[in-house]
């Protein structure tokens, strides 16, 4: 008689939210927490920005308007002064978090933004965009001061390491650029839509097609 194997199903782990941010009234596409976690900010695809209280749970403040369609990205600066959006408007706006207010609208992307990230300095503010390009701009003056750079690909990811002194954009391959000068510095064949750099700033973790790598 042919020997039976007992087949041990997987174990089933139920999803239990801890809390719930009730009050868009579209798609959320974006998050980033403060630095600390006391606040989380979130856009939509009706272009409004909203903070919130992390513990609470409650909306902290009014909705921040600037943008006119999908807010795709978001980012808080380490010193949490700036909160960095870009939207399918082509617009990449910088925020007062004090004064919840526009410091900056920055213009110069032809096509929608994908990805926006500050230097961890607070004093730079990188975008990426469907229109293939790159650029660093000055928080404080809200001038181009690096770009328009030019991708392989429409830049869906872009990063700086924790010594700032480069970026990472992730198009149809992962490129690594002086944060200084916008010269590329190393092209990797890897299409990716998502990438972070190790503390270290050595490696970079990249996200495509079915894998990390």
């Amino acid at each position: 008689m042919a020997s039976s194997q007992n087949v041990v199903p997987e174990p089933t782990i139920e999803s239990i939210p801890v809390k719930i941010f009730q009050g868009h009234d579209n798609w959320v596409v974006s998050v980033a927490f403060f630095p600390g976690g006391d606040l989380m900010v979130t856009g939509d695809g009706s272009g409004g920005i909203r903070i919130w209280d992390v513990e609470e749970g409650t909306l902290d403040g009014e909705v921040l308007k600037g943008h006119t369609d999908w807010v795709r990205c978001m980012t808080v600066s380490m010193d949490k002064k700036w909160i960095g959006s870009g939207g399918y408007d082509y617009k990449v706006i910088v925020w007062d978090t004090t004064t919840r207010e526009i410091k900056h609208t920055l213009d110069g992307h032809t096509y929608e933004v994908f990805s926006v990230d500050f230097s961890h300095d607070s004093l730079f503010l990188a975008s990426g965009s469907r229109d293939e390009t790159a650029r660093i701009w000055d928080v404080e003056s809200g001038e181009c001061v690096v770009g328009p750079i030019t991708c392989n690909g429409e830049v869906f990811c872009i990063q700086f390491p924790p010594d700032d002194s480069r970026i990472a954009t992730g198009a149809n391959s992962i490129q690594i650029w002086n944060a200084r000068t916008g010269d590329l510095e190393l092209t990797i064949e890897e299409s990716v839509a998502s990438l972070a750099w190790t503390n270290d700033g050595t490696e970079i973790i990249a996200g495509g097609a079915g894998q990390i790598t």
